[in-house]
């Protein structure tokens, strides 16, 4: 019977458990650190873009608001002189910065510009000839609110939002619109759309303050597709803007403490499990050696009572009997006085092999002192059995062994028997039976 240590099993399986757990630890710590990185990256990108909003939405507020000074002027006076527009006008572009010119429309066609050079295409301009901007104002005049048009290309020349004013005065009939053309570009650039930080891309869409359903109107599209892009509503006077915004180098995957974490993980799981592994493997050694007979590699006395008292409680369980031999060598102490203590252990070692080569591997063979061996065998149950192997192992110990002076020597063997239950329940009865039968034979 091979000798398996109980919970052998777990040898290996620690230090495999051991490193699935280190490794696995280290990777959820990568993974939460990779976590933590992309929340602060998006939060950058996020008060970025925040602070992109607030200006756009300033700005845009600002100027109408200054623009509604001229309305309330036409309110009071719908037939004011061409002088006062281009006063209040000129006044009001001295205040915005990103105001390119102010036009009046009265019944939809642009009567008065400011300022006038460079806009004198615009003069006569009938809104409903151009249906890009018409819908805008139609918009405005039905919801008789302000609203962002745009941005569109200008009648004049460049790109400009319009923020389209309806005039309704005192009268509530419809006088015409006030349109107020914002450059495109340096509201992008005062709004941090565009400018020196090159950390962030930006995209707009919600064209004519359309919000999602809005044409993308600056910056990549494929931004909007993008499900980690920081996307904030930008209110205008009527409707929204949509800004999506991202890192422009990309979003963090493979940063360099990322990597550091894992291989080191990785690294500190094999040097932990390998060490476990190791100590395992030496503190299991060393049980098996102190349980074995270093000379022969039987079992020794104390790994024989141990398989002595799992045998007696299966036995018990079962209600069978088995035997037990205790062998003592005749005429061993000779070879050591003559031959030296060298030959006494090479036949030692000799007579244990030819017992594991004879016998079974369910069979339990030990040796318990300097030429004694014990020997069990759960299935000989009967007396006529016990005798019987008694007889087959003093064959085997009797046959002649070669030394290594060239001298083949033979020892004999006496063998005592005793048989579970019949000649003891415990181990020491049994054993103590045994021995005296042994020493009842060998005194014949």
């Amino acid at each position: 019977m091979n000798y398996r240590p109980t919970g052998s099993w777990v040898t290996p399986a620690i230090p495999l458990l051991l490193f699935a757990l280190l490794l696995g630890t280290s990777q959820y710590i990568a993974l939460r650190e990779q976590q933590h990185l992309h929340d602060v990256q998006y939060r950058r990108v996020y008060e970025h873009a925040g602070a992109v909003r607030t200006q756009l939405e300033v700005e845009l507020n600002t100027t109408l608001n200054l623009c509604l000074g001229l309305v309330a002027v036409i309110k009071s006076e719908p037939d004011f002189p061409v002088n006062t527009f281009e006063s209040v006008a000129e006044s009001i572009m001295a205040q915005a910065t990103h105001i390119r010119s102010i036009a009046l429309a009265k019944d939809n066609v642009i009567t008065h510009i400011f300022p006038t050079k460079g806009n004198e295409k615009a003069l006569g301009l009938h809104y409903a000839d151009v249906p890009a901007q018409w819908a805008a104002i139609t918009r405005a005049m039905e919801h008789r609110h302000a609203l962002i048009a745009g941005p569109i290309t200008l009648i004049q020349g460049g790109r400009a939002f319009v923020s389209r004013i309806p005039i309704y005065p005192r009268d509530n009939v419809y006088w015409g619109v006030a349109s107020v053309s914002i450059d495109e570009e340096s509201l992008y650039r005062f709004s941090g759309l565009l400018g020196p930080d090159p950390t962030v891309r930006y995209a707009l869409k919600g064209k004519d303050g359309l919000g999602e359903a809005g044409e993308v109107f600056h910056g990549d599209p494929q931004l909007f597709s993008d499900p980690r892009a920081a996307i904030l509503p930008v209110k205008l006077p009527m409707g929204t803007w949509i800004l999506a915004a991202v890192p422009s180098s990309g979003w963090i995957e493979h940063a360099s403490i990322l990597t550091l974490i894992r291989w080191s993980g990785l690294l500190l799981a094999l040097v932990i499990s390998s060490l476990v592994c190791a100590l395992l493997h030496s503190y299991r050694r060393i049980h098996l050696i102190a349980l074995q007979d270093p000379l022969t590699g039987l079992s020794n006395r104390r790994l024989l009572e141990e398989h002595l008292s799992q045998l007696i409680l299966l036995s018990r369980r079962k209600k069978r009997a088995f035997t037990l031999l205790y062998v003592d060598l005749d005429r061993f102490k000779p070879i050591n006085d003559r031959f030296g203590h060298e030959a006494g252990d090479a036949m030692l070692t000799t007579l244990a092999r030819r017992l594991k080569d004879n016998l079974r591997q369910s069979d339990i063979i030990a040796r318990v002192g300097g030429d004694e061996f014990i020997l069990l065998f759960h299935d000989m149950v009967t007396r006529r059995d016990a005798d019987a192997m008694a007889s087959k192992v003093g064959r085997i110990i009797e046959a002649p062994v070669a030394l290594s002076c060239g001298q083949k020597i033979s020892v004999g063997a006496s063998i005592g028997t005793s048989l579970y239950p019949d000649d003891g329940t415990s181990g020491e009865a049994l054993i103590s039976h045994a021995d005296l039968a042994m020493y009842e034979q060998k005194s014949h």
